[in-house]
């Protein structure tokens, strides 16, 4: 059964007629039986064709025929992201460990998926508790409920924190089993972050890295493997100091973790005599950043043992080290960045050419209402070239008016342009190659990139938690969304693909799952995947994306 069209044209005028007819056979010859004559359908309306079918299908009870108008999009929903971060989600069970530590509690909601919420928030749009109710209406996250209710969030911070060991002894063991992870060196450095107000419990005021003594603080320390991904963490009242806390903390994370040999990796801030008396007390390793123009003994190195930049061993594009001579018994590396070098040159050329441009002024009759203090002027002076950090670049005298002279003290700058690009690092590692305690240090870089994540999330102003479980859930949550992050980061550099994991999400954030309704239903079908998405989504495990999700 099938329609059959014949087109008449009679002048300029065509006409098309349509029937439905059936094969059929009549003496051993296949003829057609026509069954219904729909006549001249060439100026039938749309309207009459659909009520047709429509009658057509009621009269059969059968299905009504869609059409185009039928289908009503609703809404769209973000789903890229969150789908990277699901398949790194699932690949380490979260939900499962989580729900299954809380098991013998009887908790009487899945805590897994507000963790989970909140930890994809932290990658995607940070927000604060409640900003996230309203931020998951706006997402399609697989496996996660949208209505999920405001106190759930804040009781699952409780208990997040209530399995925080297990949790992460777990999650180490499930890593291990996923990648080939070498443990025998770890690194652990420490942290502050400032309250903003006196309601925190465990916020006190003590040595502030962010340069806040007038703000109430915790401390934070951070263990990470040498890809700077994170195994352990530990949250300290704010005037916890360092060294009470070093030997406990890293007894307990070997302990734990079964860690062959763990190095503190610290900037030159946390250099301390004390600090290193404690750590080489306790029979630990470190690797510390020195001052090169405050630590007399570093400038004194320099100065008679710096080699020639030919001789420096290149580990990466941007990466040449050198080792200097010990200084007892402890171990010098020269690290030199020529990246970095050319960088620094030139924002000292351009504050040595303002600095210039500003002295010269004075050499000038004074205008009207400008002082002709001597004193006064060599403190304005003193003022604007600290404010550009070349005070020692220069010697300048005013003298009287139109009587000032300056001069570039070269010496000083040919000794700057020599450190250009140049950091020095003192171990007292004995084993450790030249090449490991660079890297090491570079490894530092990326644990402070997670403290600054996690900051600026601890710092949400006004502070909307102050109990000490709450607190310490905020920077769990963070530490589960770098963790993501890094895994992401390992993901797509195995897949050679030069993205960091933000870049990555910046570039799937695109896709979307539109929500359409079609005969009372509602239906996800997701927009087109571009074939740089296709590869990133391969390279974290996901092969393919159906349309109808």
């Amino acid at each position: 059964m099938f329609l059959r069209t014949l087109t008449t044209r009679k002048g300029d005028c065509s006409h098309t007629y349509l029937k439905l007819v059936e094969n059929h056979r009549q003496r051993g010859k296949v003829v057609q039986k026509v069954l219904v004559n729909f006549g001249n359908v060439t100026n039938w309306p749309e309207k009459k064709v659909k009520d047709l079918l429509e009658k057509l299908s009621l009269f059969f009870e059968i299905e009504k025929p869609l059409f185009f108008e039928d289908v009503d999009p609703r809404r769209s929903l973000n789903f890229g992201e969150a789908l990277a971060l699901n398949a790194m989600w699932e690949r380490l069970d979260l939900s499962q460990l989580i729900d299954s530590l809380l098991a013998e509690k009887k908790v009487e909601f899945q805590v897994s998926q507000p963790v989970k919420a909140m930890v994809f928030n932290r990658l995607i749009e940070p927000r604060s508790k409640r900003g996230v109710v309203s931020w998951l209406k706006e997402q399609f996250i697989p496996g996660i409920d949208t209505e999920i209710p405001p106190q759930h969030y804040y009781r699952a911070l409780d208990y997040l924190i209530e399995i925080k060991e297990p949790l992460e002894e777990k999650l180490h063991a499930r890593i291990t089993d996923l990648l080939t992870w070498d443990l025998s060196l770890v690194f652990y450095d420490i942290t502050s972050s400032y309250f903003e107000g006196g309601k925190c419990e465990i916020a006190h005021k003590g040595y502030s890295r962010d340069h806040r003594s007038d703000c109430e603080q915790i401390e934070i320390g951070l263990l990470v493997n040498n890809e700077g991904i994170p195994i352990s963490h530990s949250v300290f009242e704010g005037n916890v100091k360092d060294q009470n806390t070093l030997p406990e903390i890293l007894g307990a994370m070997q302990e734990r973790f079964r860690i062959k040999r763990c190095v503190f990796v610290g900037d030159n801030a946390f250099a301390t005599p004390d600090n290193i008396d404690t750590l080489v007390e306790a029979g630990y390793e470190y690797i510390f950043s020195t001052k090169l123009r405050r630590n007399q003994e570093v400038i004194d190195l320099l100065a008679k043992s710096l080699p020639p930049r030919k001789e420096f061993t290149r580990l990466k594009e941007n990466l040449f080290v050198k080792e200097l001579p010990a200084i007892e018994n402890v171990r010098f590396i020269a690290c030199y960045n020529p990246v970095r070098a050319k960088e620094t040159r030139r924002k000292r050329e351009r504050r040595l050419k303002e600095s210039e441009t500003f002295l010269k002024q004075f050499s000038l009759p004074r205008r009207k209402k400008q002082t002709k203090d001597k004193n006064k002027i060599h403190s304005q002076i003193e003022r604007f070239l600290r404010k550009k950090k070349t005070l020692k670049f220069f010697e300048y005298e005013y003298r009287k008016e139109c009587d000032f002279s300056y001069q570039l003290r070269k010496d000083q700058l040919e000794q700057e342009k020599r450190n250009d690009g140049l950091l020095v690092l003192q171990t007292n590692s004995k084993e450790l190659k030249a090449e490991d305690i660079a890297t090491g240090y570079r490894t530092l870089v990326e644990v402070e990139e997670a403290f600054r994540e996690i900051k600026s999330f601890i710092r949400i102003r006004p502070i909307r938690h102050w109990a000490e479980l709450r607190v310490r859930g905020h920077v769990f949550v963070c530490v589960l969304a770098y963790l993501l992050e890094k895994l992401i980061e390992r993901s797509l550099k195995d897949s050679a693909i030069d993205l960091t994991a933000k870049a990555a999400l910046e570039k799937l954030s695109s896709l979307k799952a539109v929500v359409n309704e079609l005969m009372g239903r509602k239906l996800r079908k997701r927009t087109e995947i571009t074939p740089e998405q296709s590869r990133i989504y391969r390279a974290l495990g996901i092969e393919s994306v159906p349309k109808i999700v």
